[in-house]
């Protein structure tokens, strides 16, 4: 029954692979991808939870594992104490997704075998990935996702494109390195070459520079460990791959080398911001996903006070921005132990094939995402994060088995179980309203008329003066909030920002629940990049009507996204 259970949890897991990469966005305005991936996690997590209290699972005494919780704990205890909850749960639940998915890959993928399997489907994930993007190239979009032959595949962006394959194109090498038979050899190679083309055809500098990055790697790592091997096939293979990265490498720096240049110099600016922050904030930092919200007060010496910054573009200097001195160490801790424990591995004696070459190209994908985060923020995108823990999770698994041969299981007790269930089942069901929230705000909404404008029967909109001075003498024999938000709307259309500003002020103070008048008064503090007071307007709106759907776009798709 246990590994009937397990088998279940296993093929659940990778129906969340892809259901991933199979489905994509027909509209900015709904994130179908998201969507359908916290869907599958939730009925993944509460098979899990079953699992749990059934006993099924155990809980290895692992230092990595403890690492893990210690990063979450970090992530919970900023989000329990920021003063910006909404901001804070958008970030807080990528994180309970990503450290659930890891414990529950440590759960049910038992041994080597499974890993093996595990990666063999990842790959061909990957090459489907790939293949596609291969038929937008040549125009054959059968999806109608791109436009213009933009190799998107089924990705947001080429930039979201380029994240997933960096990351993951070290695994597509492993079906080549293990298999006897040069038939799957030249199988596997031919694939291995379509997923490397792909990343070129996307024009994603940083994917593009990051995985050409990481075969390097591994292809050092792996001659360094694997010095006796001389059979020549493998070599022939290994040369050719060599000839294409040097080549493609070629390519990069010809066509994109002067504007990934300017990139870098435009994200030092963004850094500095950073850095400033965690210079004010370096124990306790400004809480989880609350980064956008400060920074306003920190853009004004190299940006222009409009100008928004939603990301510090480097995932680790805006986690410790976020979470202090002490939860960007645990993170950086725990990623260092694994590399450095996964090198450990590879100096034993008799250590097996198999799992030199799984651990060495598990290590090299760590890397490229590790890599790819110092100047993106693909973790901050759940479906592209998942990937970079699902390699943590495999790099775990693999020093659980070479590393913790002789180790006691905890077993929770009854209570304790019976707590874990119930907090575990209140974040899954949080979770599963997080992503249904889009669904109940779905709706057309027209982003070229993003003010609340109630104006009234006789303004006339073709004269904005006339119409400014029609309202206002109405003000001598009726102080109304629709009059004063009217004339905010009026002013706010000529561009005078300032006076818009003081007449929403005095709508709100005739009626402090006037959600038109907020709405209104928070957009103009968003065109004026001054975010945490626009964030704060917004979420008092949807505090008044939960519905909403206005204050429901600027907040999770303009500010929060």
């Amino acid at each position: 029954m246990q590994d009937k259970f397990k088998k279940i949890i296993q093929f659940t897991f990778i129906i969340l692979i892809f259901i991933n990469i199979g489905s994509f966005n027909r509209t900015d305005a709904f994130d179908y991808k998201s969507f359908y991936l916290i869907l599958i996690f939730f009925l993944l997590l509460l098979l899990w939870v079953i699992g749990l209290i059934k006993g099924f699972f155990s809980f290895r005494k692992s230092y990595v594992n403890g690492l893990v919780l210690a990063f979450f704990i970090f992530n919970l205890c900023s989000f329990i104490l920021s003063p910006y909850k909404l901001a804070s749960s958008v970030q807080f639940y990528q994180i309970f997704i990503y450290v659930g998915i890891y414990f529950i890959f440590l759960s049910s993928f038992d041994s080597l075998g499974d890993i093996k399997h595990f990666i063999t489907l990842l790959a061909l994930s990957i090459f489907l990935v790939s293949f596609y993007g291969w038929f937008q190239y040549l125009g054959w979009d059968f999806l109608r996702i791109s436009h213009k032959g933009i190799v998107i595949s089924t990705f947001v962006n080429k930039n979201f494109l380029g994240g997933f394959l960096a990351i993951n194109l070290p695994f597509c090498f492993v079906n080549l390195l293990l298999t006897k038979k040069n038939l799957n050899k030249i199988s596997y190679f031919l694939g291995c070459l379509v997923s490397i083309y792909a990343l070129i055809l996307t024009g994603s500098k940083g994917g593009f520079f990051i995985g050409f990055t990481a075969m390097f790697f591994f292809l050092f790592l792996y001659f360094i460990f694997d010095m006796r091997n001389k059979k020549l096939i493998k070599n022939i293979f290994i040369l050719a791959i060599i000839f294409v990265v040097f080549w493609g490498m070629k390519i990069f720096f010809k066509n994109y080398g002067e504007r990934f240049l300017m990139s870098f110099r435009e994200r030092f600016l963004i850094w500095r911001v950073a850095l400033n922050m965690i210079k004010d904030y370096p124990f306790r930092g400004v809480g989880i996903g609350n980064f956008v919200l400060f920074t306003s007060e920190y853009k004004k010496f190299s940006f222009y006070p409009e100008q928004f910054i939603r990301h510090a573009c480097n995932e680790f200097l805006e986690l410790w921005a976020e979470l202090g001195t002490f939860g960007f160490l645990a993170f950086v801790i725990l990623l260092s132990s694994i590399s450095f424990l996964i090198l450990r591995i590879n100096l034993q004696k008799g250590i097996d094939k198999d799992s030199k070459i799984i651990s060495l190209i598990g290590l090299a994908s760590l890397w490229s995402g590790i890599l790819l985060n110092l100047g993106e923020i693909n973790l901050r995108i759940v479906y592209l994060g998942i990937y970079f823990w699902i390699t943590i999770a495999i790099l775990a698994k693999l020093i659980e088995i070479h590393l913790c041969k002789s180790f006691s299981s905890i077993v929770l007790s009854p209570f304790l179980r019976g707590f874990c269930f119930l907090l575990i089942i209140f974040f899954n069901f949080s979770l599963l309203n997080f992503a249904f929230s889009p669904l109940i705000m779905r709706g057309i909404h027209d982003i070229k008329s993003e003010s609340k404008t109630v104006f009234l029967e006789s303004v006339d909109m073709d004269n904005l003066d006339k119409a400014i001075e029609d309202l206002e003498n109405k003000l001598s024999s009726n102080f109304s909030v629709a009059l004063y938000n009217n004339l905010g709307n009026l002013y706010l259309l000529r561009g005078e920002m300032d006076r818009a500003k003081d007449y929403y002020r005095r709508a709100i103070g005739i009626n402090k629940l006037s959600s038109s008048a907020n709405y209104n008064l928070g957009y103009v503090y968003f065109l004026e990049g001054r975010i945490k007071e626009a964030y704060e307007k917004f979420y008092f709106c949807l505090k008044l009507n939960p519905k909403d759907k206005d204050p429901y776009f600027m907040l999770k798709y303009k500010i929060l996204n």
